[in-house]
């Protein structure tokens, strides 16, 4: 796949059927799958690098939103929005398998309530300490109405775990084209196993925003311990190897998302026990510049 996306192979080297025998087993891998054909696996390849794009917008948003700059952080949080929604629709036209789809779609999901959230704080919050530059709030201060919107952002936040946690649950219902891996649990089936932990760190993000959105720092911080742990575990499972091993398959992009979350746990702590203090508040952002840069 990665040769013919670079365009060294040409499809007709591509063969399909030996490929997906050899990842997926005895497993039907031909029911549209996006190795079931090659303009499948079109979809999908373009797919990684508009999300690629989307998660550098995101990334430069939030170290934006960290700093208080709204001129860039809402252009840029809906550039992501944009990216990411668009990665999503591209993984359902390369498979309407739930494991293809489903993480990118949480992903998505997760990134619009986000931006809700971004958008009520730097429209309607004050800081506890202002930035030298002051651009926050845009408008009139209004905490009843941020108050109002926080809520709902709370609940946005918290759904999506619940969302991942019944995706999982529907994946663990062998299907007649899916052999259940033998000898976990006897629901454990390879669509289970991937929803799990390919979604996993979202789910575990997004529970960290939602606690953090409720200002409960330790629930946040120990979201934050779960979402590394997830990604750490997701490496793992991305190339086979066992969990003890994780740390030795982290790639690059691993390494980002690690650096992204230790980013926002800093920015934890600035906001809910640092009270906004411009010295954690920097350091916070340069964790997130840090993880655009790699």
């Amino acid at each position: 796949i990665y040769l013919y996306a670079h365009g060294a192979m040409a499809p007709a080297e591509l063969n399909l059927e030996d490929l997906g025998s050899e990842l997926y087993g005895n497993v039907s891998w031909n029911a549209g799958t996006p190795l079931s054909s090659v303009s499948r696996i079109g979809f999908y390849t373009r797919s990684c690098r508009v999300q690629f794009a989307g998660e550098c917008f995101w990334i430069l948003s939030e170290i934006s939103w960290i700093l208080l700059i709204p001129q860039v952080s809402i252009p840029s949080g809906m550039l992501a929005l944009f990216f990411i929604a668009w990665s999503a629709g591209l993984d359902f036209r390369a498979s309407r398998h739930l494991e293809w789809w489903f993480p990118a779609a949480l992903q998505a999901f997760w990134l619009f309530v986000n931006t809700v959230w971004m958008m009520d704080e730097v429209l309607w919050d004050a800081p506890d300490e202002q930035t030298p530059w002051a651009q926050t709030p845009m408008l009139k201060e209004n905490e009843k109405l941020y108050d109002v919107l926080n809520g709902y952002c709370t609940v946005g936040f918290f759904m999506i775990p619940f969302f991942w946690i019944l995706a999982v649950a529907v994946s663990c219902i062998p299907t007649p084209d899916m052999e259940v891996i033998k000898p976990t649990w006897m629901c454990w089936t390879p669509r289970a196993r991937g929803l799990f932990w390919q979604a996993g760190h979202t789910a575990m993000w997004s529970a960290m925003d939602g606690f953090w959105s409720h200002e409960m720092i330790w629930a946040s911080v120990a979201s934050c311990l779960a979402t590394i742990a997830m990604i750490l575990a997701n490496a793992a499972s991305e190339i086979g190897q066992p969990l003890s091993s994780a740390l030795r398959c982290v790639d690059r992009t691993d390494a980002v998302w690690i650096l992204w979350t230790i980013s926002n746990a800093l920015w934890i702590l600035t906001e809910l026990v640092y009270k906004d203090a411009l010295r954690e508040r920097y350091l916070a952002a340069v964790a997130g510049l840090l993880s655009l840069l790699l």
